[in-house]
C-alpha cells in the first residue's frame, strides 16, 4: 500500500521552486513527492555556468519515433545483482538495502543547489530518468550514482535538462518524466537500464522493482530504499492513452520523486516502465502513478544519439 507522506514544512518550501504536479483527477489527493534539505541551500545564481540548459520538447518532436523498447547495458566487470542480497527490515514494504551491484549502482540520488532533491536513474552512459517535475530552474544539481549516505559511485554535474510539454491532466502524470544529460559517462562503468513500454498484458501481475531515496525514512533522503513484488494495477491508470499513466501499489514518500520503476527479465535485462510522478489518495486507498509510455522511451533513444 502507497505511504503518500509529504511533511507540510518541506511542501511549504518547495512551493517557492517548483510548481504543483499535475491533479488528474479533481476529487484526489495528489503528492508530489519531492524531497528538500536545507543543508543544501546555496544563494541562487553564484555560479550561473553551473545551471543545466533547458531543453523543452513537444508530443510532436517525437511522434514520429516508433521505439518500443531501448536496450540496457551491463559493464564489463560489475556484478549483477540478485533476489537474495540482505536487506534491512523496515516498518514499511520499503527496505535498506546493502547491495552494491548492478542495478542498483545505477540508481542514484539527484541533488539541486536550492535544497530539492529526487531520486533518478541511468537509462545511458550520460542520460538519467527522473520526474519532470525534479527539473527546477534556476539552480545547479548533481547525480550521484549508488548514493548512500554521502558515498557513491560515480558523480557529475547536470549540463542539460529535457522534457515534453505537458497539458495536466492524466496526460500531463503521464508526461511527468525528463532527461538529465551529466558531464560525465557513469553509464560505461556503472552500467545503465533500458526503458521499455507498459505491457498491458502484464498488469495485475506482481514482482516489478522500485529504488529511491526517502526523507521519512533516512534523514533528508540519505539512504536507498527498494520495494520488491510492486503491483501494476489495473484501476487508477491509462486515463491518457495506452500507455499510461501507469499505476502501481508502491509505497513511497518525499524524496522518492523520479525514482525508477522495472521489470527484470532474463534473469540480468532491467527494464524501466516509469519515472515515480506522484502519490494519490482517495476514499481512504492510496497508490503511485508514473511517468511513463511511448514518448518517454522514444526521447531516451532520441538523446542517446544527440548527447553521446
Amino acid at each position: 500500500m502507497v505511504k503518500a507522506l509529504f511533511s507540510a514544512v518541506a511542501s511549504a518550501a518547495l512551493l517557492s521552486v517548483v510548481s504543483a504536479t499535475p491533479v488528474p483527477d479533481s476529487e484526489v489527493q495528489i503528492d508530489d513527492l519531492l524531497g528538500f534539505d536545507a543543508s543544501y541551500v546555496n544563494t541562487l545564481g553564484v555560479d550561473d555556468s553551473k545551471i543545466p540548459e533547458a531543453i523543452t520538447l513537444t508530443v510532436e518532436d517525437v511522434a514520429n519515433e516508433t521505439s518500443t523498447q531501448i536496450e540496457p547495458f551491463l559493464a564489463p566487470g560489475v556484478d549483477a545483482a540478485t533476489l537474495e542480497e540482505r536487506f534491512i527490515e523496515g516498518a514499511d514494504d520499503r527496505k535498506q538495502y546493502t547491495g552494491t551491484a548492478y542495478p542498483f549502482i545505477s540508481v542514484g540520488r539527484i541533488q539541486w543547489s536550492n535544497g530539492v532533491y529526487c531520486s533518478g536513474a541511468l537509462v545511458g552512459p550520460r542520460h538519467v530518468l527522473t520526474a519532470k517535475h525534479c527539473l527546477i530552474s534556476g539552480a545547479s544539481a548533481t547525480f550521484s550514482a549508488g548514493y548512500d549516505n554521502g558515498s557513491h559511485k560515480g558523480q557529475a554535474q547536470v549540463t542539460t535538462t529535457v522534457s515534453v510539454t505537458t497539458n495536466g491532466g492524466e496526460c500531463g502524470v503521464k508526461n511527468d518524466w525528463g532527461v538529465m544529460i551529466i558531464n560525465k559517462r557513469l553509464g560505461d562503468s556503472n552500467g545503465y537500464f533500458g526503458v521499455k513500454h507498459v505491457d498491458k498484458s502484464k498488469i495485475g501481475q506482481t514482482g516489478f522493482n522500485h529504488v529511491g531515496y526517502p526523507g521519512d525514512r533516512s534523514t533528508n533522503g540519505q539512504r536507498p530504499f527498494r520495494q520488491t513484488n510492486n503491483k501494476v494495477l489495473a484501476e487508477h491508470g491509462y486515463g491518457c492513452d495506452t500507455y499510461g499513466p501507469l499505476s502501481t501499489n508502491t509505497d513511497c514518500a518525499g524524496g522518492q520523486s523520479g525514482g525508477p520503476f522495472w521489470e527484470t527479465l532474463n534473469g540480468n535485462q532491467y527494464y524501466i516502465w516509469g519515472a515515480l510522478s506522484v502519490g494519490v489518495t482517495s476514499g481512504g486507498k492510496a497508490w503511485a502513478k508514473w511517468g511513463s509510455g511511448n514518448t518517454m522511451v522514444s526521447t531516451v533513444g532520441r538523446l542517446r544519439t544527440e548527447f553521446p
